[in-house]
């Protein structure tokens, strides 16, 4: 067996720090099994869901990546195949490491992520329930509560659970 495999932890467990205060939100957690996402906008960090991102480090395969989802998103009409010639292009052509070019790019992508972000809500859970940091900020100082969730259950609903560093 790999190292890699030994080592894994299984998350069974996701946990939600909570106010103990808001007895009524509790109570539709508990009761209706209703959970809020909260906007983005409403975060305490103003960069918390900002779309940032560089070319830095890019290599080939990842302008290929970043170009196709723009070529896809722009032209809904273009199939796969006329989506990849055109993003060979750009490659070939070396448009892709063309600075003024590549700002252009990313002004596009931001033109359409920032305002579906907007739109979404985020549910944020911790695998571990006993991160003090974490009490300390949504756990009410200490005084507040920690809901736990069962991992397969949060999987099966109709949204997406992804871990975040």
């Amino acid at each position: 067996m790999s190292k890699d495999i030994k080592n894994k932890k299984l998350i069974k467990y996701l946990y939600k720090f909570q106010n103990a205060e808001n007895i009524n939100h509790i109570k539709s957690i508990l009761n209706k099994n209703l959970l809020y996402f909260s906007s983005p906008k409403k975060f305490n960090d103003p960069f918390d869901c900002s779309t940032l991102f560089s070319f830095e480090g890019a290599n080939e395969d990842d302008f290929r990546t970043f170009y196709y989802n723009i070529i896809k998103f722009n032209e809904p009409s273009f199939d796969d195949v006329r989506i990849k010639q055109e993003v060979e292009s750009i490659i070939n052509s070396g448009d892709h490491k063309n600075h003024e070019k590549l700002l252009c790019a990313r002004n596009d992508v931001l033109t359409f992520i920032e305002p579906e972000i907007k739109k979404k809500g985020i549910l944020c859970l911790s695998e571990k329930n006993d991160d003090i940091l974490m009490w300390s900020h949504y756990g009410n100082k200490h005084s507040g509560i920690c809901l736990e969730f069962d991992k397969k259950i949060i999987h099966r609903t109709d949204f997406t659970c992804r871990r975040i560093n």
